[in-house]
């Protein structure tokens, strides 16, 4: 979209002029016209007959930005910053502890950031290198926002001595291990790093695509062997026992109407071994540091996920 459209649209949805302009519910503070190039890489959707034909990431040309002043960057620089809340009833409390939640992380950036104090690019470039570790610690690290960030941290980067570049490594290094040791992501404390976790969420799946395999299984093993299709289908042993377990349920029988116990028995057990458990501790944040999983129990997960 050209300014032209932009202009024409702004006029057509608001013709008072008087709506709050917003980009993803965040009001814009300025605009400003730049090279295609600034600040990144333009990505420019092309249009043919009213649908997207493609998207061109370029730096030839120009583009307007439209700035906005998010909530949580303003809590960020200023944790003790103004914010009113004028919602129902019902959504206060949520509101109220999401607002405390990014006081809390420019407080906790005020901390870390007291260590250093050197010239203007090297402050900016530690407050970008310290958004982008959050994005990192949620998983986020290769996603449009933490790319956004890193476009943003050349022009300082560019700026520092060879000494601050240094020292940004180490503050990197730093940011690294206190996720790592405090086992937290932007919204709260888990038992475990995130690449545990990533490794219960591929044996999760494994063990669904197991019940799934194992139960096509059991529908072509009741078969007689004459009315049988096709090759005996696979499942993978690693969440499947040898022991007999039986269904129990209640029918009723077509002629009499009377009900009846029919029972249906089978020759393997699916064992998930806790893994579904433990998923849902590591996957559920706790507000509060929570007792890690203990060495029996990693052992366990990395043993499962290397046999899968």
């Amino acid at each position: 979209m050209n300014t032209r459209e932009l202009i024409k649209q702004l006029q057509e949805n608001d013709p008072t002029g008087d709506s709050e302009v917003c980009v993803s519910n965040r009001s814009v503070i300025f605009v400003e016209g730049l090279p295609a190039y600034y600040d990144g890489r333009l990505h420019k959707n092309v249009y043919a007959n009213g649908k997207l034909e493609k998207i061109i990431i370029t730096t030839r040309g120009t583009k307007v930005l439209l700035s906005t002043y998010p909530t949580e960057d303003a809590l960020f620089d200023n944790p003790d910053f103004k914010v009113e809340l004028d919602v129902p009833e019902y959504d206060t409390e949520r509101w109220g502890k999401w607002i405390e939640k990014q006081r809390e992380r420019g407080r906790e950036f005020k901390v870390w950031s007291n260590k250093w104090k050197e010239n203007q690019a090297f402050d900016d470039y530690c407050k970008l290198l310290y958004q982008l570790h959050e994005l990192i610690a949620d998983g986020r690290g290769d996603e449009a926002d933490a790319e956004a960030i890193r476009d943003k941290m050349d022009k300082p980067g560019r700026e520092m001595s060879e000494e601050q570049v240094k020292k940004a490594r180490q503050l990197s290094a730093e940011l690294y291990k206190k996720r790592e040791d405090k086992m937290e992501s932007k919204y709260g404390y888990h038992p475990c790093d995130r690449e545990t976790f990533l490794k219960l969420k591929e044996l999760k799946k494994h063990y669904y695509e197991t019940q799934r395999n194992l139960f096509t299984w059991f529908r072509w093993d009741r078969k007689q062997e004459q009315n049988r299709v096709g090759p005996e289908p696979k499942y993978h042993p690693l969440f499947v026992k040898n022991e007999y377990w039986q269904t129990k349920s209640q029918r009723r029988d077509p002629v009499t109407g009377s009900l009846y116990s029919h029972i249906k028995y089978y020759n393997r057990k699916l064992d998930d071994q806790g893994i579904l458990e433990l998923y849902e501790k590591a996957r559920m944040p706790s507000p509060e540091p929570v007792e890690p999983f203990d060495e029996a129990t990693l052992k366990l997960i990395d043993s499962l996920h290397s046999q899968r």
